[in-house]
């Protein structure tokens, strides 16, 4: 049983193939509202989660204080009392704030959106990534990885025509060369209106045999 939790209302990371990156900015949700999703989705459920996810709504490390915040009360015993394990922190890849967790109590797993490994093609489906660029996110995990020796995930979105060929399969793997890592390969969810498709299944082994061939650990979810 895993909650996805959003950390702010719209986002304004904007990444094309996103819907919620449709929306735009909103504001950043306090810790109070953060936990408030956990009671509401025990109620409807009527179950306890055994994992957490900030991979709803918004960029956590763009409001890391109040996500902080709520991972501490949920893994205190007079909260929820799950280990820091069983917490993920999914995020396009801000590198002070992946720098910052390096410092958060116990061991809370970082998930980075990667998409693709060659900057133009990551800044059009990530538009942050212009600020950001692939060498300062690849130093930042880098340091994380040095510091906790905790597995890094990367997530990539598969896009049909987009980012699914061969070269940008070769492109993530070098990017994963020398990492502790795992990569998630997820065929698009569409969304409407985007003309963004989702690859045929072939394909997305295909990308998947690149990356294993290389010695990179990959599942397609």
């Amino acid at each position: 049983m895993t909650f996805c939790l959003s950390s702010q209302t719209g986002c304004a990371v904007g990444c094309t193939f996103c819907r919620t990156g449709s929306i735009g900015a909103g504001r950043n949700l306090g810790t109070h509202e953060i936990l408030a999703q956990v009671v509401a989705l025990a109620k409807l459920v009527k179950a306890r989660p055994e994992h957490i996810v900030f991979m709803g709504m918004g960029e956590p490390l763009l409001n890391r204080d109040a996500v902080s915040g709520a991972v501490q009360r949920l893994t205190e015993k007079s909260g929820l009392g799950l280990a820091t394990r069983r917490i993920t922190v999914s995020t396009v890849g801000i590198p002070d704030g992946i720098r910052a967790m390096i410092d958060w109590p116990g061991e809370v797993n970082l998930a980075v959106s990667l998409h693709a490994a060659a900057d133009d093609l990551r800044t059009r489906l990530v538009p942050i990534n212009r600020k950001i660029g692939l060498e300062r996110l690849r130093g930042a995990v880098t340091e994380y990885l040095a510091a906790t020796n905790r597995r890094v995930t990367f997530e990539v979105v598969l896009i049909a025509g987009v980012n699914d060929g061969e070269q940008d399969a070769l492109n993530v793997a070098g990017f994963c060369e020398g990492l502790l890592c795992h990569v998630n390969l997820i065929p698009l969810n569409p969304v409407a209106g985007s003309g963004m498709r989702t690859p045929g299944e072939a394909t997305v082994k295909a990308f998947r045999k690149v990356l294993k061939k290389a010695g990179v650990n990959a599942t397609v979810r």
